[in-house]
């Protein structure tokens, strides 16, 4: 994944994040390896957060997907829309 494109999906989701918690300060503090559960996102937050990232980046995570070790942190959750977009562009 380009740098590019990294870096503005970290800054999409710290955004995102900060709006579903109510925290407009994670958006400029929240760490790629920081666990977002931590954050404040819930499960409820999360839902939310995944129908997000899947209107935006034009992705789908099916049930079984979305295990709590594999989008506990921006880094995880970055990795994983990079490998959705990939697989969807080929």
């Amino acid at each position: 994944m380009s740098v590019r494109n990294r870096n503005h999906i970290m800054q999409d989701l710290r955004s995102k994040i900060a709006e579903l918690v109510d925290n407009p300060e994670l958006a400029d503090k929240l760490q790629p390896d920081a666990s977002i559960h931590e954050a404040g996102v819930d499960s409820i937050v999360f839902i939310n957060l995944i129908v997000r990232i899947e209107q935006e980046f034009k992705v789908t995570f099916p049930g079984d997907e979305l295990a709590v070790d594999r989008f506990g942190t921006l880094n995880q959750i970055a990795d994983r829309i990079y490998g959705k977009r990939t697989v969807t562009s080929r």
